[in-house]
């Protein structure tokens, strides 16, 4: 029949930085997806799909008084496409 079978690796990393009351973090998530599409069991390179991504954040955080107040940057994924 048809069907997609999908493969995914994933990873992430952060560090973090106290600048006095405040904290400044920065992180970066990777993911590798392999997508492999099937019609009638029978394997379709082109609508089959290999790519990887890196998703990048940025997080400041400061109180004021009892608030903690954080903003956080995040970044549209960066993309590495290739078919497979």
């Amino acid at each position: 029949g048809n069907h997609i079978k999908e493969d995914n690796i994933a990873a992430f990393a952060s560090a973090t930085i106290t600048l006095g009351k405040s904290e400044l973090s920065a992180g970066v998530r990777y993911e590798h997806t392999v997508s492999d599409y099937y019609e009638n069991d029978q394997f379709i390179k082109e609508q089959s799909k290999k790519y990887s991504r890196f998703y990048p954040t940025l997080d400041f955080s400061f109180p004021i008084k009892r608030i903690i107040i954080c903003k956080i940057f995040d970044k549209a994924p960066y993309d590495f496409r290739q078919r497979a």
